[in-house]
C-alpha cells in the first residue's frame, strides 16, 4: 500500500502539490551559489524564489504546483524576477527528469495524489491510463516526462531480460558446439 506524505485534505487538492518532495537537509549553499548542482532547486533566483503575489505569496517555487506557475508565466507580465526564477526552475525539473524520474509526486487524481512515481509504478493498468489521456499530458508535462522515461526505462529493462534469456537458450543448444562450450565455460551455475 502507498503511504501518502500529505494530509487527506492536501490530498483533495492535488493540483497543488508540488512535483517533487524537497528534502529539508539539502546544502544550504544552494540558495546562493548558482555553480551548485541544485541551484535550480533551492536558489534564490531559482527553485527557492519566494512568491511575492497571488495565492501562494510567500511560498518558494519549489512548494508550488508546476501548474499554477505555468499559468502564471503564460498570464502575467509584468513579472521579469518570477519569469527567470521560474525558468531556471522548469529547466532543472525537465532535466531531473533524466535520472530521477521515479522522484516526482502525482498531483491529479484521485488514486494515487501526492505518491511518488515510484510508489506506483507497479499498477501496471493505471500506468497505461495515463498514457492514454491526453489532456492530463498537456497539464502535467514535466509529470509525463518522468512517466515517459519510468515507462521507457521498464519495456527497456524487459526487452533485455527476453533477449538475454532467447540468447542463453540459443548458446545452449547442443548442435553448436562452440556455443555450448562457450555457455559452459562462462555460465557454470547454469550446469549446462
Amino acid at each position: 500500500m502507498c503511504v501518502s506524505r500529505f494530509s487527506p485534505a492536501m490530498e483533495s487538492s492535488a493540483y497543488t502539490l508540488p512535483p517533487l518532495y524537497i528534502d529539508e537537509d539539502f546544502d544550504k549553499i544552494a540558495t546562493t551559489d548558482e555553480d551548485h548542482p541544485d541551484y535550480w532547486l533551492h536558489g534564490q533566483c531559482a527553485g527557492g524564489w519566494i512568491l511575492d503575489f497571488g495565492k501562494h505569496r510567500g511560498q518558494a517555487l519549489n512548494s508550488v504546483s508546476v501548474q499554477y506557475l505555468t499559468w502564471c508565466y503564460e498570464t502575467l507580465n509584468d513579472k521579469p524576477c518570477f519569469d527567470e526564477a521560474f525558468e531556471r526552475y522548469r529547466e532543472g525539473l525537465e532535466e531531473w527528469t533524466e535520472d530521477h524520474y521515479m522522484d516526482f509526486v502525482v498531483t491529479f487524481g484521485v488514486k494515487y495524489p501526492g505518491k511518488i512515481l515510484e510508489e506506483c509504478q507497479h499498477d501496471e493498468e493505471w500506468m497505461d491510463w495515463l498514457t492514454q489521456q491526453p489532456h492530463l499530458r498537456k497539464k502535467h508535462d514535466i509529470f509525463y516526462m518522468a512517466l515517459d522515461r519510468c515507462i521507457a526505462e521498464e519495456r527497456g529493462r524487459h526487452r533485455y531480460h527476453r533477449r538475454t534469456r532467447s540468447q542463453l537458450y540459443e548458446l545452449s543448444d547442443p548442435v553448436n558446439y562452440d556455443n555450448y562450450a562457450l555457455l559452459r565455460v562462462f555460465f557454470p551455475k547454469y550446469n549446462l
